[in-house]
């Protein structure tokens, strides 16, 4: 089940070129990055959908992200002169979707990147780097990698790790992959996504320069393997995981009721698997 959290304070709107989150004090003491709508139509609540869908499907296949949340605004929470973006649409007793502030994190910026091997091995897992970049090609999200722009979405949080041999604890980071409101073909394929939508490495992370610095430490032998057995679930694997989200997405959200079977049929469909592993070969040796 999704926790479900009522909002006590604004603190600020974030401003971004998409959905601009309301971070909020909530009551259960935690911190949130609360979504709802910006513009006049209400199919861009499908994105929310996404972000939820998204968090458990990398849950799935055990990629850090951070917790979410369905958030309801209430009453006396919130200043609307603190909302540029968010006064149209937001008012008390909406659901948002709410992503939980991780603890120990820092946003992965466009200019950073690595050069040596010893700052490679100072990550816990360097690839999940590039199992974040399969899972972008395979959900098709449009909003992480984006060229030149460098805009990541990337969380990198500090983490102590224990070596099971030694018994020493060390200190390494790990990477966060969130935001994926742009995901199924983004904002210009609104319910038109579909299976015929072939994966593309344009615009993709793929494609930066912060992952092209950390491939060059990846080993065939190794990345070889992830690309094959990586995205293995079945189309019964997916269901189970995107069922429940739309068991508990709120009436007011008026998701399309065919949505999650659409989900199921794009996700696991064959030749786009294929493509995927493709695509992420020819990146990986290039």
């Amino acid at each position: 089940m999704i926790p479900v959290v009522h909002t006590q304070l604004l603190i600020e709107e974030i401003p971004t070129d998409g959905h601009s989150p309301m971070y909020f004090l909530c009551d259960d003491g935690d911190f949130y990055y609360c979504k709802y709508r910006t513009q006049f139509k209400r199919v861009e609540l499908d994105c929310l959908v996404y972000e939820m869908v998204c968090h458990h499907l990398l849950q799935r296949l055990q990629i850090p992200t951070p917790d979410i949340a369905l958030a309801m605004v209430e009453d006396g929470s919130y200043d609307i002169r603190k909302l540029k973006s968010n006064k149209l649409y937001v008012e008390p007793n909406i659901v948002c979707f709410a992503s939980k502030q991780a603890p120990n994190t820092v946003l992965v910026t466009g200019i950073q990147s690595i050069s040596k091997k010893p700052q490679a091995n100072k990550f816990e897992n360097i690839y999940d780097l590039l199992k974040i970049a399969m899972f972008d090609l395979w959900v098709e999200n449009d909003d992480r990698g984006r060229g030149s722009c460098e805009n990541y979405n990337l969380l990198v949080q500090t983490v102590n790790v224990q070596n099971n041999e030694t018994g020493k604890t060390t200190t390494k980071f790990r990477w966060l992959a969130f935001d994926h409101a742009f995901a199924f073909g983004g904002q210009n394929n609104f319910r038109l996504f579909n299976e015929t939508m072939m994966p593309s490495l344009p615009f993709k992370l793929f494609e930066s320069q912060y992952f092209k610095s950390f491939k060059k430490y990846f080993k065939p032998s190794v990345y070889n393997s992830i690309v094959e057995n990586f995205l293995d679930l079945q189309p019964d694997e997916i269901e189970s995981v995107i069922q429940p989200v739309f068991a508990q997405l709120p009436a007011e959200w008026e998701t399309p009721k065919n949505l999650g079977e659409r989900m199921v049929t794009f996700l696991s469909d064959k030749k786009r698997i294929r493509m995927v592993k493709q695509l992420t070969l020819h990146s990986l040796k290039n």
